[in-house]
């Protein structure tokens, strides 16, 4: 079987299940707290990505000094394909979750061995600490 050949491909598919099945209930969920001003109501993330680059974090707080480009990159490009829609804000938080788990997963792999390797990014990918850096939008 392929997966027997390629261990790093079956855990990318067991931390991909396991994450989805754990955040599938924020898929419904709306805009919430900080993604109004930096997502939903961000006049800049619907201009040119040059405009993007240069805009603060906090649109409605620019003295505070935030500079996030490739964040608000991310939130521009996500708003060309999905618009003001947050399902799709949210699919890409998890798959970015996904990816993250998946590289703890190589990194403890090539220290420890496959076992803690698949145990930590598991652990990774569902402990609730990382609940807000998912289900939030700018987390």
């Amino acid at each position: 079987m392929i997966l027997d050949k390629h261990p790093a491909l079956s855990a990318l598919l067991i931390v991909a299940a396991v994450t989805a099945i754990v955040y599938s209930n924020s898929l419904t969920n709306g805009f919430t707290f900080d993604d109004h001003p930096i997502v939903e109501n961000n006049r800049a993330l619907r201009g040119n990505l040059q405009e993007v680059v240069v805009s603060p974090f906090w649109p409605d707080q620019p003295e505070l000094g935030l500079y996030r480009p490739v964040t608000l990159l991310s939130f521009a490009v996500n708003y060309r394909i999905f618009g003001t829609n947050p399902l799709g804000y949210r699919v890409v938080s998890i798959l970015l979750h996904v990816l993250a788990s998946w590289f703890l997963y190589l990194i403890v792999t090539r220290l420890c061995g496959k076992g803690s390797g698949l145990v930590s990014a598991i652990v990774f990918a569902v402990h609730p600490v990382q609940s807000e850096a998912v289900n939030a939008i700018v987390g």
